[in-house]
């Protein structure tokens, strides 16, 4: 995982059930560990390979983030993911994190 002071590069494997139809793409929430605010929503993305990856710009650095996906096809959005762990970007450089 890559962590810079305003951005963290997430990677998930696909779901294990996509009611049987093809994902074509994914949704991802964020926000600060520390707050009960609602969560913000990025822009969806498409991505066709069995590793995705996600680079959230524009965080605050030395701020501990928290994270939710969901899968999308053709028929909708599927639930959402739990949170993930905090994840915490740095000072400002990019820096590799292995969880």
């Amino acid at each position: 995982m890559k962590v810079s002071g305003t951005s963290i590069c997430l990677e998930w494997p696909a779901p294990d059930d996509n009611g049987g139809l093809a994902v074509t793409g994914y949704s991802i929430k964020y926000r600060p560990e520390d707050s009960d605010a609602d969560w913000l929503k990025t822009e969806d993305f498409t991505q066709a390979s069995t590793l995705y990856r996600f680079e959230a710009g524009t965080l605050q650095p030395r701020t501990a983030y928290r994270f939710k996906v969901a899968a999308r096809n053709k028929v909708g959005e599927g639930a959402w993911s739990k949170k993930s762990n905090a994840i915490r970007t740095n000072r400002g450089r990019l820096s590799n994190v292995y969880s």
